[in-house]
């Protein structure tokens, strides 16, 4: 299973973007991205029709973007859904602007007493004393990973990255 929903989307524009508009997979990855919130609910046989691909197509596909199967990449969206479901009720509540702003500052004031000079000093003195540095994110992080792993080789300090995007 994929760290994050979004790194489907990734996945599904990667393959959009890298591939010509009659080959099997930009097919296929323009129609999930069209049918994005449906997924779980789409079978085999109807995808194959309307994309006019083989089940093994699909098949071979899903395998391409780290699902096992049809199957598996359905039952991810499964609990998307749910998750989609939830965010629609609270997104959709009254005053939702300003209970948002709320959340946002009350995190940006957790953020400001957790990160306190000693613990980023600390975590600054881990990060240079260790021989070898690894950063676990997902997709959606990695851009930033990337950035402080370009800066810190200006440092002779060389940071690895683990993925989701690199399984």
């Amino acid at each position: 299973m994929k760290i994050n929903r979004l790194s489907l989307l990734n996945s599904l524009f990667n393959v959009l973007n890298e591939n010509n508009q009659g080959d099997p997979y930009f097919i296929l990855a323009e129609y999930f991205l069209e049918h994005y919130h449906e997924l779980s609910r789409l079978n085999i046989y109807d995808v194959a029709a309307d994309c006019f691909v083989s089940r093994s197509s699909i098949r071979r596909f899903c395998q391409a973007i780290g699902y096992e199967n049809f199957v598996a990449f359905k039952d991810e969206f499964a609990q998307y859904d749910d998750q989609r479901a939830s965010f629609q009720k609270h997104a959709g509540r009254e005053n939702y602007r300003e209970t948002l702003t709320q959340e946002i500052n009350a995190m940006i004031a957790e953020l400001d007493q957790r990160m306190n000079t000693a613990e980023v000093e600390r975590l600054a003195e881990r990060i240079h004393d260790a021989r070898e540095v690894v950063f676990l994110t997902s997709s959606v992080g990695a851009t930033s990973v990337a950035q402080f792993q370009h800066s810190m080789i200006f440092q002779n300090k060389v940071i690895r990255m683990v993925s989701d995007s690199f399984w």
